[in-house]
């Protein structure tokens, strides 16, 4: 087995549980870095580098925007910033939300993929939907080893399987066995000469802020008839027919199942609203037929009191879509750190 000495994990729902008992297995002589995203709340501290100190021997702590980077430590990535890596340096971004989070796993993982090439291991364990795919792709494509929890071991299988479905992993282990591949690979390693995917390093750099534009629209692919539920602005679906993935020019990424939790999540507050508005409606009506019949204008009252009944009619047909909706992935939320 190659050695390596960076590791780039991400989680979602569950993730908390399943880091907890992955660091209290590494050795205290753990040599590799360790960057972790785990899906957060943007609106409180996050205490995920507190709590995993408490079980871990190896060193845990937030990550800082420009810190160098040291072995034999764990990094965490703080709220509402992602987490990105060069060579010697941890970034910490507030760049366009990817699949509707901030910190996403695919950033940091792009950034390891393209820094640290061969020398690095991508690992993905229990959450809902997908981030972490298209990350773990990159990390395959420039010689790096995908690692991914065991979906029957996980306590919410989703991410493990959409990677097991789109990336050839080297190993799929439940979460008892996975300390112990980290610990024995985890060594210095000479990087191997590979030519990155010029798409790859310019994704990156755009994430890291280096890059003004994002990718052209006639390299990005296929313009689609939405709009970004982040910003508004057109959208474009990426050329890679393995795993697709839709991006705005001011850099939101999503994939097909996030891009639709997204929609899905708009279209129940579009319903919500229109059902609030046609409840007012008829308030509103029911009140004139009052004032009508107060001053015996009877004809118009009855006017008024069919469009009342009317309205109410339609209310009750929103009402019951709203509540015929089938659950989606968005009704799971992940445990906020």
């Amino acid at each position: 087995m190659q050695k390596r000495e960076t590791v780039v994990l991400g989680g979602s729902a569950g993730g908390l549980e399943a880091l907890t008992h992955l660091v209290q297995n590494l050795r205290s002589d753990f040599a590799a870095s360790m960057f972790i995203v785990l899906h957060t709340s943007p609106h409180s501290p996050s205490m995920l580098a507190h709590i995993l100190s408490k079980h871990s021997r190896v060193r845990v702590e937030p990550a800082a925007h420009k810190k160098p980077i040291q072995r034999n430590c764990i990094y965490t990535a703080i709220p509402d910033r992602h987490l990105m890596i060069d060579d010697a340096y941890m970034y910490t971004p507030a760049g366009p939300k990817e699949n509707r989070v901030r910190p996403a796993i695919d950033p940091l993982f792009r950034s390891a993929a393209v820094s640290q090439t061969s020398c690095v291991t991508g690992i993905i364990l229990t959450g809902m939907l997908d981030d972490g795919t298209s990350g773990l792709m990159a990390i395959k494509q420039c010689g790096g080893l995908a690692i991914v929890q065991d979906p029957r071991d996980a306590r919410y299988p989703d991410m493990c399987r959409s990677a097991l479905k789109h990336v050839k992993v080297d190993h799929v282990v439940a979460l008892a066995d996975m300390a112990a591949i980290l610990n024995e690979a985890m060594k210095p390693c000479t990087a191997e000469e590979i030519e990155i995917p010029s798409a790859l390093l310019e994704e990156v750099r755009f994430s890291l802020g280096e890059e003004k534009e994002m990718i052209d629209k006639d390299r990005t692919g296929a313009l689609v008839p939405l709009t970004c539920p982040e910003c508004g602005g057109p959208i474009w679906e990426t050329d890679d027919e393995v795993f697709r993935r839709f991006r705005c020019y001011t850099g939101h990424n999503f994939t097909a199942r996030a891009l639709l939790a997204e929609i899905d999540e708009e279209t129940e507050k579009s319903l919500w609203t229109s059902l609030q508005m046609l409840k007012g409606r008829t308030r509103m009506l029911e009140r004139m037929a009052d004032t009508e019949k107060k001053n015996n204008r009877l004809r118009s009252e009855k006017l008024f009191r069919k469009d009342a009944a009317d309205s109410q009619k339609h209310a009750e047909r929103v009402n019951r879509l709203l509540l015929s909706l089938r659950p989606s992935d968005k009704d799971s939320r992940e445990h906020q750190v």
